[in-house]
């Protein structure tokens, strides 16, 4: 292979890794990784801040799991 000139007998890369990359580039146009999804935070917005208000204002006993 004429990577292993390159990078040497046993530190070339296998045909999997370039049949991986060549596939990333070919469907986004780059071989990064696309970054991971981060899951927002959205509990306490000022919306939801008021509707628990209301909520324990309402019945005060109710316990947290059953307040949803």
């Amino acid at each position: 292979m004429a990577l292993s000139l390159f990078y040497g007998r046993r530190d070339d890369p296998s045909k999997s890794t370039l049949q991986r990359l060549v596939a990333q580039f070919e469907t986004t146009g780059s071989v990064n990784n696309l970054p991971t999804p981060v899951r927002q935070k959205n509990a306490r917005s000022a919306e939801n801040i008021a509707a628990v208000s209301v909520s324990v204002e309402e019945n005060p006993r109710q316990s947290i799991p059953r307040r949803v």
